[in-house]
């Protein structure tokens, strides 16, 4: 959570999860169905935002989630590209 505060995201996100608060960890599959589980969430369903190339990007997609690498540009930009990729303009 103290990273998403640092990375002034926070006001994009209903909930903030951490893997370590979990007893799971990334990029393990179990830490994603876990986090989908405790949201109510299927993974299909769910966006994992995060800057780690290996562990958020690559696990998130192995779990079956769509996932989309921060780097620290303009989040809500970057959110609306992604969504217009998959879905089409908005």
């Amino acid at each position: 959570s103290r990273l998403v505060e640092a990375f002034g995201v926070r006001p994009y996100f209903d909930r903030v999860l951490a893997a370590c608060e979990m007893g799971v960890g990334k990029p393990e599959a179990e830490a994603y169905h876990l986090a989908c589980e405790i949201l109510g969430v299927k993974p299909e369903e769910t966006l994992m935002v995060g800057n780690d190339p290996e562990d958020d990007l690559h696990g998130a997609q192995a779990a079956g989630l769509k996932a989309l690498l921060y780097q620290g540009g303009n989040l809500a930009s970057e959110l609306k590209a992604f969504w217009e990729k998959a879905h089409g303009r908005l």
